[in-house]
């Protein structure tokens, strides 16, 4: 019963995420001329959509790694591609795209590892992807400025998500690595009260739990910093690759349908949008992904253009993890299974 019920509630994120930006695309395709738009798309350059697809598993194949790297290969790659599917797909049907980390911290554990070992390398994938994301972010604002502040109803946006996304950088980082910090914040009512209400238990254990929690998950990142400092180097570098695939898929969707746009603009334009990414509150940012990406790079291209390679990007970007995520799922519902409870 429990399983059908998550099923109906996963079933109807995904349908109004889909639903919005599809919404969304429609509309950018009648202001941009939907001939054309059509047009574009069924002239498509198939080595430039091929590509976009190598992109895509590409980014899910080096996230994959990075579980490996800081699991010491105690998870295979073949749990950590699924880790990875998962992840894109939670992030894909939860409001903010907040859904992908808790839940590969749940299907890790329940590949065998204990909670804090899960939460450590999700932790850190994070915060390296994050730290990467920020630092081409503010270097797209440097050199790309201008042109994004003139943006029309986005320029003075993107400056805003910039300011509040480098708060919540060193928000997240000062809560994984100061201990004093993470109990404070941890035990303050606001959070401790849904805690308990949810888990259904007394506060006093919530604040006892919290004190476990967070000296194992420091006592966890202190040892993999003494015995796997080349682990969280190479872990960076693959970071690195990871984010440079996600920002160059912009570039890629824009070729496939005959436009032509330096790389480094679209690296750079698509950095800076990012950070406005984080803070739309739809099912995997759906509706205002799109909304950006053609406000932005309508810019830059042609209209038609701008929405025809919205269009492509956003279903190598997006709607293939919905894809690889349903049918992955749908694997385990029809087998009877318990995700992360298989033998492979």
């Amino acid at each position: 019963m429990k399983e059908k019920r998550g099923s109906a509630r996963s079933g109807g994120r995904i349908f109004v995420a889909v639903t919005v930006g599809i919404t969304v695309v429609i509309l950018v395709a009648s202001f941009a001329g939907s001939g054309e738009v059509l047009k574009n798309l069924l002239s498509a350059d198939p080595l430039w959509l091929f590509l976009l697809f190598l992109d895509a598993l590409g980014v899910v194949f080096v996230d994959a790694l990075r579980i490996v790297l800081l699991s010491k290969r105690d998870i295979s790659l073949w749990k950590s591609i699924k880790a990875s599917i998962y992840g894109f797909y939670a992030s894909a049907i939860t409001p903010f795209a907040s859904g992908g980390q808790p839940f590969q911290i749940y299907y890790l554990t329940k590949t065998g590892l204990e909670v804090e070992r899960a939460s450590m390398i999700v932790g850190v994938k994070f915060i390296s992807s994050f730290t990467i994301s920020v630092a081409l972010g503010l270097f797209a604002m440097i050199f790309y400025g201008d042109e994004i502040a003139s943006v029309k109803y986005l320029g003075k946006l993107i400056y805003i998500g910039v300011a509040v996304t480098l708060f919540f950088y060193f928000f997240f980082l000062l809560l994984a690595i100061n201990t004093k910090f993470g109990k404070w914040f941890l035990s303050l009512p606001i959070v401790v009260v849904p805690m308990a209400f949810f888990l259904k238990k007394e506060k006093e254990e919530i604040y006892s739990v919290v004190e476990e929690k967070v000296n194992a998950y420091r006592n966890m990142l202190l040892s993999v910093w003494r015995d796997s400092r080349i682990s969280l180097v190479l872990t960076m570098l693959l970071s690195f690759l990871m984010v440079g695939l996600i920002l160059s898929a912009p570039y890629m969707a824009v070729k496939s349908v005959g436009g032509d746009v330096p790389f480094l603009k679209s690296l750079g334009m698509m950095a800076a949008m990012t950070m406005v990414f984080y803070f739309i509150p739809t099912p995997g940012a759906s509706g205002g992904v799109e909304g950006v990406f053609y406000l932005v790079f309508s810019r830059i291209v042609p209209s038609d253009i701008a929405a025809s390679a919205l269009i492509v990007w956003r279903f190598f970007s997006y709607h293939l993890s919905l894809i690889m995520g349903v049918i992955l799922g749908s694997g385990y519902v029809m087998r009877g299974d318990r995700i992360g409870g298989d033998s492979q």
